[in-house]
Formats: C-alpha cells, structure tokens, sequence
C-alpha cells in the first residue's frame, strides 16, 4: 500500500481542458476538420456541377445535330420553292389567290416528311433552362443557343398561327369567300 500512495504523492497529472494551449489547440482542430468538411463539400459540388454541365452539353449537342438533320432535307426543298413563288411574281396569278399559288408551287416534300415545315426538339433546352443548369455552361455559348431556340420558337409559332388560322378554316378553300 504504502508504494502506491508514495507514487500518487508524487506523479501529479495536470487535469486536461482547463489550460489555455488545450482549449486553443482544440480549437484549431475544430476549425480545420470544420474548414476540411466544407471543403471537401465544395469539391463535390464542384465535381457535381461539371458533371451536369458536361451532361448539359452533350444534351444540348445531341438535339442541335438532331434538328440539323431533320432540317437539311428541307433546305433544297424550300429554295426551289422561293424560286417558283419568285417566278410566279406575287398574288392574283390568273386569278388565283396568293395561298392557290402558295400551294400549287409547293415541291414535292421530302422523304418522309409530313408537313412542309419540319417539327424540331427543344426538350434538352427546356430541361437545361428549367434544372437551372445553363449556369453551368459559358455565357456566350448560352447567348448563342438562346438566340437559336428563339428563332425556332418563332417558326413554331407561326406554323402554329398557320395551322389553327387561315389554313384551318374552311373558308380559305372556298371560291365563293374570294371576291
């Protein structure tokens, strides 16, 4: 017994967390595992984020080469077309009206197709624009494909306003309407 009181008599331990350097010193540890958490978080979102915009490209690229091809049939078509109307020189040809003449130049479609006027997708820009991920791409590549995907809206809405108007209504067709 007396061996055990003589060391505790003479090993003094200082009791941990009531010293400066310890709380500072555990202080910093709290800091940089707090500072390396959100870092490492950053880093995920980071990687994340190129992912999605990679992905977001590829999407973009993909509908963009997709509406080339459904739209280069149509080129070769719609210039013989504007040189026919041409040739014909406006409305009232022998009596026909512009939308007699309109049709009656048409060319032949192309194989395949149904309408004179070809549908093209959007879905990986409407997706883009509304998963807010065209933040991720470059401003003036987003600039440009904005423009693009305006410029097909026009022509959707116009083929629309063709569809669901004049070209839906009996009237265009009947020759007592013209006088």
């Amino acid at each position: 017994g007396s061996w055990d009181s003589a060391v505790e008599a003479h090993a003094h331990v200082p009791k941990i967390g009531r010293t400066w350097s310890h709380w500072l010193l555990e202080g910093l540890f709290i800091f940089i595992s707090v500072g390396l958490a959100f870092s490492l978080a950053q880093y995920g979102e980071h990687r994340a984020d190129r992912k999605l915009a990679a992905r977001v490209l590829d999407g973009l690229r993909q509908e963009m080469a997709d509406n080339l091809a459904r739209l280069e049939p149509y080129v070769p078509m719609h210039r013989r077309w504007l040189a026919a109307l041409n040739k014909e020189g406006g409305t009232d040809v022998d009596g026909k009206s512009g939308l007699e003449v309109w049709f009656a130049t048409r060319p032949e479609l192309p194989p395949g197709a149904k309408s004179p006027f070809p549908l093209l997708r959007r879905s990986a820009w409407d997706a883009a624009i509304s998963g807010n991920a065209l933040r991720l791409v470059d401003f003036d590549l987003a600039q440009k494909l904005s423009e693009a995907y305006a410029l097909q809206q026009v022509v959707a809405d116009n083929r629309g306003r063709l569809a669901n108007g004049p070209l839906a209504e009996t009237a265009t067709y009947d020759a007592s309407a013209r006088q």
